[in-house]
């Protein structure tokens, strides 16, 4: 599968996730983090500096992954939950 046509409907579909396919899709939506099975800080962080709302499907959210939003969008507290 080419890492460029994972769309979000896609990635739920995946059974087997890698960190590399899960990498490459937020790298082209944020928002796939949605559907990542497994979030890394690493795959966290690329979503959120793809685009800051991807905040709001961080399981785990850190200061620093907020942080890294916020530098894109200062109102992005809204989504913030710790």
């Amino acid at each position: 599968m080419a890492v460029s046509c994972i769309y979000r409907k896609n990635l739920q579909e995946i059974k087997k996730q890698t960190p590399a396919i899960c990498l490459a899709a937020v790298e082209a939506n944020g928002l796939n983090l949605e559907f990542v099975k497994v979030q890394s800080r690493n795959i966290c962080l690329e979503a959120v500096a793809n685009n800051p709302a991807a905040l709001q499907f961080v399981k785990k959210q850190t200061p620093e992954i907020y942080a890294a939003a916020e530098s894109k969008n200062k109102n992005i507290s809204e989504f913030c939950n710790f």
